[in-house]
């Protein structure tokens, strides 16, 4: 599985984000994504890492749809449990864009 290296720390936090990005004022994908990079790296993404970010969440989406056991399984990791009033299949894909995002070079400290 794509996200069975990562820490169910990792997991938990991507999916705790995905959620405050779902539950914001924001609709469409880039509005999403834009609140996510806020979020984690207080500012916007370029319009090449939207671009990105949502051809990624795209890809995610449809593999996910393509093996609900994968998708269960990704949204159940971790101590944390879902929230159930969020469409589970836009939950797992944004929680793997906001994995990616956590993981940016950027949003590591190095020192």
């Amino acid at each position: 599985q794509h996200f069975g290296a990562h820490h169910f720390w990792e997991d938990r936090a991507a999916r705790a984000l995905a959620g405050r990005v779902l539950a914001g004022p924001g609709r469409s994908d880039a509005n999403r994504i834009s609140l996510a990079f806020q979020h984690v790296l207080s500012r916007r993404p370029s319009s090449g890492e939207t671009d990105l970010f949502r051809a990624s969440l795209m890809r995610l989406k449809q593999e996910f749809s393509n093996d609900p056991n994968a998708l269960q399984k990704f949204l159940g990791a971790g101590e944390s449990r879902r929230t159930q009033d969020l469409d589970s299949l836009e939950h797992a894909a944004y929680s793997g864009i906001c994995l990616a995002i956590l993981n940016l070079d950027e949003a590591l400290t190095k020192e």
